[in-house]
């Protein structure tokens, strides 16, 4: 049987990805994300990198605020931006979840013209909440399916000896 904390956790997670991320509803930010909030995403950046090696650096105003500014370049690209919820599981301070996101290419993203091409991307989560609300966050996901859907193609650099 679930806490009260891991419950009030675990609908905190959920009101984060079906409510901010799903419906955009960005003035729930500072309800569930702790203003100290910590979020590291892997993949994502990686490609960026590659595709934009003089990307700008995240804008000021902690976490939250880039997330939101994130989050509206994302919506720009991919207007219907969806996860679905697979799985939770909530322990302590710690919600884990697994989801699907679907999408269509509509926008730039990353300085790639918009492809009209669908999208569908399987991601997990790993966060830890402090007084109900996410203090951190692991996210990965599969950049490498995102990346062919949206007919992006590199080879790897060549190993000299």
């Amino acid at each position: 049987m679930q806490t009260k904390e891991e419950l009030r956790n675990e609908e905190a997670f959920r009101a984060i990805i079906n409510r901010i991320i799903n419906d955009g509803e960005v003035d729930l930010c500072e309800r569930y994300m702790h203003p100290q909030m910590v979020i590291r995403r892997y993949g994502l950046a990686s490609i960026s990198t590659l595709l934009m090696p003089d990307r700008p650096a995240p804008p000021d105003g902690g976490a939250i605020e880039g997330f939101k500014a994130g989050l509206k370049q994302i919506r720009a690209a991919f207007p219907d931006w969806t996860h679905h919820i697979e799985s939770v599981v909530a322990k302590d301070d710690r919600v884990s979840g697994t989801w699907t996101l679907n999408c269509t290419h509509l926008g730039t993203f990353m300085g790639l013209p918009p492809t009209q091409r669908p999208i569908t991307m399987s991601e997990a989560g790993f966060t830890r909440f402090a007084d109900g609300r996410m203090i951190e966050g692991w996210f990965i996901g599969d950049e490498l399916a995102l990346a062919q859907q949206l007919g992006i193609h590199w080879r790897a650099p060549t190993v000299s000896q």
